[in-house]
Parts: structure tokens; sequence; C-alpha cells
């Protein structure tokens, strides 16, 4: 039989401290830190303006470089809000970007690894199923994920973000329109809603809140191993 299980990024596989945020303080810190700004400034404005916020627009030729351009616009408004000059942004962008890209920032759940394993000794075969930037898959190998997966479907790379229906149905059709199939991340909407959407049963991980979807929920990935 064909089963398999797509999975969910950052909040399933690994957790990070306020990717988005974060990454932008660090660089702020790194690169012009005579600039009296907070991470706590950074958050409002950064918490919204992304491709997955506005995933119901037809974005599907915003991929690749394209999806930098885009993200890039957001954060040079959140850079105006917390008094970054024109200037100051052009150079520190590039930088952004590399403080966001290094995989030092991720940090794998304890029983990520052996959860993989355990589902692949079960017959699972995975795919990665994220809204997330075009490099994830060149993050994904270098925190060792990449030799569990047997396919990855990245919303930057084919210009859709869940819970949008193309994007589940992407990762189906790439998984070989699987016989038995779950998807699991911490996301009620995006990760549950979209799943249901299609007729894929969801699991919900790292978050008790399942907003009345009907679906599992596992405070741990390794809880999920007794249910499917």
């Amino acid at each position: 039989m064909n089963k398999a299980i797509f999975w969910d990024f950052d909040g399933t596989l690994v957790h990070s401290e306020h990717l988005w945020s974060g990454s932008l303080y660090r660089s702020l810190q790194r690169y012009t830190p005579h600039k009296d700004i907070t991470l706590e400034d950074i958050r409002p404005p950064m918490s919204h303006g992304f491709s997955w916020d506005f995933y119901y627009e037809d974005m599907h030729e915003i991929t690749g470089e394209k999806w930098w351009d885009y993200t890039f616009e957001h954060i040079q408004r959140v850079y105006k809000a917390v008094g970054i000059t024109e200037s100051e942004a052009k150079m520190l962008l590039p930088l952004f970007r590399e403080v966001l890209l290094e995989s030092e920032n991720y940090h794998l759940y304890g029983d990520t690894v052996s959860t993989l394993e355990m589902l692949r000794e079960k017959g699972y075969r995975h795919y990665l199923l994220s809204n997330n930037y075009p490099e994830l898959d060149v993050t994904m190998d270098k925190i060792g994920l990449s030799q569990y997966f047997d396919g990855m479907i990245i919303s930057a790379q084919v210009g859709f973000d869940k819970p949008r229906r193309e994007i589940f149905e992407l990762a189906l059709e790439m998984a070989g329109n699987p016989e038995k199939c779950f998807m699991v991340g911490d996301n009620p909407q995006s990760d549950i809603k979209g799943a249901l959407g299609v007729g894929i049963p969801a699991i919900l991980v790292h978050n008790n809140d399942a907003q009345g979807f009907n679906c599992a929920v596992c405070e741990n990935l390794s809880d999920m191993i007794g249910l499917i």
C-alpha cells in the first residue's frame, strides 16, 4: 500500500525562537549595533505581510527570487516602522536574508528523528509541505532532515501557500496519490483546515487548540505512532 505523511516544518519538526522577527533583530544587532531597537519594537509590524498571510490571492508566479522581492517589500515596511532609513534598509536586506537562512536558527524536537524513523519502518514515506522561503530544502539538508524525506513541497517554490487546495493537491500528486496519508502540523488553519479541505486526515501537534476541526491532537510527535 502507498502510504505517506505530509509534514509541516517550523513548529512541527523543528522549533525556532521568533524566526522572522528574531532574525531581523539579530541582523540589526550585528550590523547596526548603535540602533536602539528591541525585538518588541519589531514583532508588531513584522507579524503580517508575508505571502501566506495573503494565501487567497493569485501568487502562482511569485516564486524563487520573485518571492524574495515580494517579501523584501514587507521587510522594508518593517524597517521604516522602526526608524531604519531607506539607504540603511538597502544595505540590511541581504544581510537579514543571510541571518534568516542560518541553520542554527532551528532546533529539532527531541523525538523528531525517532518518529520519522519509526513511521518509515511502518511503511510511510515522508513529504515536507511548508509555507516557507525557497531555500528551505537547503536548510533541511543542513540540519540533517533531508535523508528522511522523499519529496518537498515548499510554498515559495510552487507559488501557493497553505491552506490553499492547490498546494495540497501538488503534495498528493508528488506522493503518487497515496491510499493512506496524513497531514501533520501545528497550525489549525494552514495545516489542519487545508488538509481536511482535500480529504487528508490531519494530526495537530505541539498545540492543543484544534479550533473545532475534526483531527487528532498530540502533545508530542511520538504520540502519533500509536494512532496511524
